[in-house]
């Protein structure tokens, strides 16, 4: 099978960076620059939550002749769909859920729909309903998603925003918030307070 061609595009080049990493031993799919796009493939497109900055980054990405968009956030699935319903966005994929085999398979899915949909006239949000993954964090007794543990451990290590960006593939801010909407919850008065809340709790 020949591999799917992909470009790669996001509001950070962390995102962008990590992405194309992810999928850089991956035989089924082929990273290639947008330009390169002969009106095959799928576009995945990276960013934090959708407000109208963003909606607007994602409705000028286009590719000629046009493929789909696989759009990877931290929005929730119940609003992301309907604020990118109009900007070409086929399926969409949470980025606490966008490790390389869920990535490959998102992208395979969204190609196989382009397929299925130009014999169907079927396009945009009933595409998206088809082929989307459920985003909504788990949270165990403890009150933390996967995505918390996993910022709060790499803290307990001794890296720094970036170097937590970098290792889990976000952008700063996504760390950043992360940590605010932790220290918040929990009334914590500081990182290193999160940590020691969690390493008493046995959460890391």
């Amino acid at each position: 099978m020949e591999p799917v061609d992909v470009a790669i595009e996001a509001t950070d080049m962390f995102s962008k960076e990590g992405l194309a990493s992810q999928l850089s031993s991956r035989s089924e799919v082929r990273v290639v620059d947008r330009a390169e796009m002969t009106g095959s493939g799928v576009i995945i497109v990276a960013v934090d939550r959708l407000s109208a900055r963003e909606v607007a980054f994602i409705r000028q990405i286009e590719a000629t002749p046009a493929v789909p968009k696989l759009l990877v956030t931290d929005a929730s699935a119940e609003s992301a769909p309907r604020a990118v319903a109009d900007c070409g966005v086929a399926a969409l994929l949470a980025r606490a859920d966008a490790t390389p085999d869920r990535l490959v398979g998102s992208i395979l899915a969204t190609a196989k729909a382009k397929d299925t949909d130009s014999g169907s006239g079927s396009t945009g949000i009933l595409a998206m309903e088809t082929v989307r993954v459920p985003t909504q964090p788990d949270r165990g007794t403890d009150g933390l998603s996967s995505r918390e543990v996993d910022v709060l451990t790499l803290m307990a290590d001794g890296l720094d925003t970036l170097g937590i960006a970098t290792r889990l593939c976000y952008s700063e801010r996504t760390v950043k918030n992360v940590i605010y909407e932790l220290t918040s919850r929990f009334k914590l008065r500081s990182r290193p307070h999160a940590v020691a809340y969690a390493m008493r709790a046995g959460l890391i």
